[in-house]
């Protein structure tokens, strides 16, 4: 449903990037695999002017995140600093939180200015990508952050060349690239369809049932108090059996690349975790709190995504920064 809405005013495949973000962030901390990966994702929309990258910017959000009950996860525009994110989530009490933000290929660049306020972006954007529970930040000559739980998740839109020139040895070496998802088209633009308008009221209450979900909460672990405890949403076992084929194919070429030093192993080394996401991400599309298990059509689906997705990834960092295949 996200998708056909989308679909009447933007490129399908960066719809369905930009879906993907919105859904696992609506989601947030409510499900979770039966290895803990939960539904934040960093996936970027990749393409030349003109083609609809940044549609679902406006689309998703003013259209339909905002006018459901999930509106309270809707953040910043922009990236300023690595306190910017926090004091957002932190201070301003949004742990769940989804960014949705044109020229991310602009943003890379400025992460890279060295004493620049984006300087301390990446590391952060790591450690917060698979560090699911507590997060204590200290940042130079700032006070502490503190985020007891925390799902941050981020739809950035670039054109190919702001994105690919301002990725480097860096970006691969500290698995920033390797935690994103790029969904890049260099296809010939189709005529936009007719504007669908307003989304439907029961596409808005699928959004906000899911948002609205009661969550468990673990309100003393230590010295973390109240943090939700996420569904788990095991794998069938036919399901599994298929996951676990695919993954072992992305181990060896992995290993294959362990000494490449554009880092591509890593890329490689994030495939089933990935795939894991998209997997949960599609089962909640389909059954939404209802979801009691991930089966093996949502399995295919999400290893058929990150076989079309991962192989134009390293291509373009094979051919940027002279990596090897």
């Amino acid at each position: 449903d996200l998708i056909k809405l989308n679909s009447a005013v933007v490129n399908c495949f960066f719809s369905l990037g930009a879906c993907i973000t919105a859904l696992g962030s609506v989601c947030g901390q409510k499900f979770m695999t039966s290895s803990q990966l939960r539904t934040n994702f960093i996936n970027v929309g990749v393409g030349l002017s003109g083609t609809g990258k940044d549609a679902p910017l406006s689309v998703l959000t003013v259209d339909l995140i905002a006018r459901s009950a999930a509106a309270p996860i809707l953040g910043p525009t922009d990236i300023t600093s690595a306190s910017a994110i926090l004091r957002h989530m932190c201070t301003d009490n949004n742990p769940v939180t989804l960014m949705m933000m044109d020229e991310f290929g602009m943003l890379l660049k400025g992460m890279k200015t060295a004493n620049s306020h984006g300087a301390e972006i990446p590391k952060l954007l790591t450690d917060m990508f698979s560090a699911r529970k507590m997060v204590r930040k200290q940042l130079a000559g700032k006070d502490a952050y503190y985020l007891p739980w925390h799902h941050l998740s981020i739809y950035g839109t670039s054109t190919p060349t702001e994105f690919w020139e301002s990725i480097g040895f860096d970006e691969t070496s500290n698995g920033l690239i390797a935690r994103m998802l790029v969904f890049e088209n260099m296809t010939k633009v189709p005529m936009p369809a007719e504007i669908m308008g307003t989304p439907s009221p029961s596409l808005e209450k699928k959004i906000s049932d899911l948002y609205t979900m009661a969550t468990p909460i673990d309100e003393k672990r230590g010295n973390i108090a109240m943090v939700p405890i996420p569904k788990t949403i095991p794998h069938t076992d036919e399901a599994k059996e298929f996951h676990n084929a695919e993954a072992l194919r992305y181990n060896k070429l992995q290993n294959q690349n362990l000494l490449d030093p554009s880092g591509l192993h890593s890329i490689y080394g994030r495939g089933a975790e990935q795939a894991q996401k998209l997997a949960l991400v599609h089962a909640i599309s389909k059954h939404g709190v209802d979801v009691k298990h991930i089966e093996l059509d949502s399995a295919k689906w999400a290893w058929a995504l990150i076989d079309f997705i991962v192989p134009n990834m390293i291509f373009q960092i094979s051919t940027k920064i002279g990596g090897t295949v």
